[in-house]
């Protein structure tokens, strides 16, 4: 739909272009306006996004599960971008320009960290066998979206009839959106396995098995100025008509998010042995709040980018940043 749009919105730049170029004929003199529509790719820091993929890594790294452990997850680098700008033309050397972009990226992770253990040894002369088996999951999703309102101070200078190089500097306002979706499951199992002394028959088995899920839910905005430079090179289609090849560099990071947040939680335990049979207990909640957006690190060395409340224990007010290099192709028309 996106490349329909974007194919339809040229097609008119081109027609626009194409009456004015049969007006140039009669040596009408360029408009003081012009409208481009631009298309790209945008490398962001990601900031404590990024913190907390690095922190799961080196969590996963460190544990040494079994060989059917898995990370599946990849930082935040880059996101595509389109946007449409006003320039308003002093001269041919001088221009200013208002532009508005969208940038959005969805981010899924997969964390399956599995362990298994077994000790033999005697009770009171009765053999025995103990086994432990753990199983952490942990699937991230985080879709970070973006609206800049930009300035833009331009300056060209000639190549030749056909191009000109330029340069830019300038401001935004840029509106953030981020909505996390976080599913975090932990199971252990402990097996206590008891045989006869004397004919090594199983005498019983004693299980203690625990499982805890948690189901999370933020939605988080955060409105913040960033400032951004550049050059570019402009070659003439037509007397109205360019393509734009640019490159710009922003610094901008998000520190103030406010948001929502709703998380089920359930927790459920098995006790007992196969000789007097298994006790199950089972507990949930839900919750909803509002609250501000931390990274909170926990002592296992993992983190998470959350919405809660300041309190909490080993945590800051978390800090998206999205400086960083973007490049971008832009059709551009004076009238």
């Amino acid at each position: 739909m996106k490349r329909s749009a974007f194919g339809i919105f040229v097609a008119i730049l081109l027609l626009v272009a194409s009456g004015a170029e049969g007006s140039s004929r009669e040596k009408m003199k360029k408009g003081n306006f012009a409208l481009s529509l631009n298309g790209g790719l945008g490398f962001i820091n990601g900031g404590d996004l990024n913190q907390m993929v690095q922190d799961w890594d080196k969590f996963f790294t460190d544990s040494n599960g079994t060989s059917d452990s898995s990370f599946d997850w990849s930082q935040f680098k880059s996101r595509p971008k389109f946007g449409i700008e006003l320039f308003y033309y002093f001269s041919d050397r001088i221009a200013l320009s208002l532009g508005f972009e969208y940038m959005k990226k969805k981010n899924i992770g997969q964390v399956d960290l599995n362990d298994s253990d077994s000790v033999e040894g005697t009770i009171d002369e009765y053999p025995y066998r103990y086994n432990t088996q753990s199983r952490l999951g942990f699937d991230p999703q985080n879709t970070l979206s973006t609206l800049p309102i930009t300035l833009n101070a331009y300056y060209f200078l000639p190549l030749g009839r056909r191009s000109q190089f330029f340069i830019e500097a300038g401001f935004g306002y840029y509106l953030s959106k981020l909505k996390s979706v976080y599913h975090y499951n932990l199971e252990k199992t402990e097996e206590l396995e008891l045989y006869d002394p004397d004919n090594g028959f199983l005498l019983d088995v004693y299980i203690n098995e625990e499982k805890y899920n948690a189901y999370h839910n933020d939605s988080a905005k955060s409105n913040v100025f960033g400032f951004h430079g550049g050059l570019g090179l402009e070659l003439n289609i037509s007397s109205r008509l360019s393509l734009v090849l640019e490159g710009i560099y922003r610094t901008v990071a998000h520190k103030n998010w406010k948001g929502t947040a709703s998380e089920n939680l359930s927790y459920q335990e098995t006790y007992g042995s196969q000789s007097e049979g298994y006790t199950q207990n089972t507990e949930s909640e839900s919750n909803s709040y509002d609250g501000q957006l931390l990274y909170i690190t926990y002592s296992d060395g993992t983190s998470i980018v959350s919405i809660d409340n300041p309190g909490e224990s080993k945590s800051r007010g978390a800090v998206v940043k999205l400086s960083g290099p973007s490049l971008k192709v832009s059709f551009k028309v004076r009238f």
